[in-house]
């Protein structure tokens, strides 16, 4: 019997995104709060307007054009813990996996990220 072969695009992968021009690539983390007794409280319609205007998350990739006409040096590269506004980005196609918890990634402009995650005591 003869195997079908799945239309192209049809199977499913993990894509590795690279960031292009001034845009950065960020893994967002969840918003969830945890109770005392460890019970977590999924956020929904009614999330504090602080906590769903900006977000927190791990910068991925820094395009090659981040922050060059400002003048100034990238303040931000991968592996940085960052704050960035939560609406002004778009969401990966693909890139989460099937089944999984994890936050889809997003990419953000470069003048979208407010605050770097300092190293203890700077």
């Amino acid at each position: 019997m003869k195997e079908k072969k799945k239309p192209c695009g049809t199977v499913p992968r993990k894509r590795k995104w690279v960031a292009v021009g001034y845009r950065v690539i960020i893994q967002p983390e969840p918003i969830e709060q945890v109770t005392e007794s460890g019970i977590v409280i999924v956020p929904d319609s009614h999330v504090d307007l602080h906590q769903s205007a900006c977000q927190v998350g791990t910068v991925i990739s820094v395009g090659p054009d981040a922050w060059v006409r400002d003048g100034m040096e990238p303040w931000a590269e991968s592996g940085n813990i960052v704050q960035y506004t939560r609406h002004g980005g778009s969401q990966l196609m693909d890139s989460q996996e099937p089944g999984s918890d994890q936050p889809s990634l997003i990419a953000v402009n470069d003048i979208d990220i407010h605050a770097v995650e300092s190293a203890e005591g700077e």
